[in-house]
């Protein structure tokens, strides 16, 4: 994601009153996620949503596919 930003920085790619930004706090989230916050998420998923269905996607292509089937 950042190289995809650093690539891209400044081209118009984004929505009309987006523009692509650098945004280190929101990057340092992203990386430090699994070791800050994924154990967290897994243990309130598996209390409050033991009802519903998952999905665990693992990578764009499985994404596309996924989002292909349902649309």
């Amino acid at each position: 994601m950042l190289m995809r930003c650093l690539r891209e920085y400044g081209q118009d790619k984004q929505a009309s009153g987006c523009p692509e930004r650098l945004d280190l706090e929101f990057y340092s989230y992203v990386w430090r996620w699994p070791k800050d916050h994924r154990e967290r998420t897994v243990r309130r998923l598996a209390e409050q949503g033991a009802h519903a269905r998952r999905i665990v996607l693992i990578g764009p292509r499985e994404a596309e596919e996924f989002l292909r089937r349902i649309g």
